[in-house]
């Protein structure tokens, strides 16, 4: 499904959608004179279209990815924890049990080499799947404190963004009700 080919336009197709959208800025910003300083500010023709980037930026980088990684941990938290609770008890059970199946059922058929009977040979197979699912445990766990600091990292950076389109906002409205 997932090919080197469909990887690479995947990524270039994500990067010339991101330079068409963020390049809108150099046309509807123009250095203005505000007070005594010029500064860097929206053009009033095309504010509208400013606007709408800078609402779609906030959607597609702040909001968007920040509802998915949250949804995303607090299933992956599930799974973890559903795994501890019903897994555990079996795990242990069948792990009392293998030990002392597969320590007992090895066949010494020479002075110097052993041979495993198939009985134990499931019971291996077994210890493998239990070494494999502690593995992904312990990747799922890994992936999980990777995104929550990513999360916990970036949140200042989403407060004051969301912040500031608010204030912006009320703003807005309130020179549109009085103006």
């Amino acid at each position: 499904m997932c090919t080197v080919q469909r990887a690479k336009y995947v990524v270039i197709s994500l990067t010339v959608f991101s330079l068409v959208i963020y390049s809108c800025s150099l046309w509807t910003t123009a250095v203005q004179r505000i007070g005594n300083e010029n500064m860097c500010a929206p053009v009033a023709k095309y504010f509208t279209i400013h606007l709408v980037v800078t609402y779609g930026d906030i959607i597609i980088t702040l909001i968007l990815p920040f509802l998915v990684i949250l949804c995303l941990d607090i299933v992956i938290t599930h799974r973890i924890m559903y795994f501890y609770s019903h897994k555990h008890a079996e795990r242990n059970s069948k792990h009392s049990s293998l030990s002392s199946l597969v320590s007992t059922q090895y066949v010494v058929t020479s002075s110097r080499s052993f041979s495993r009977t198939s009985s134990s040979r499931k019971h291996v197979t077994f210890a493998k799947n239990c070494l494999k699912e502690r593995a992904q445990i312990k990747l799922t766990k890994f992936q999980l404190i990777i995104s929550s600091v990513f999360l916990v990292i970036n949140l200042p950076s989403y407060i004051i963004r969301l912040h500031l389109i608010i204030k912006s906002f009320t703003q807005d409205v309130t020179q549109n009700i009085s103006g």
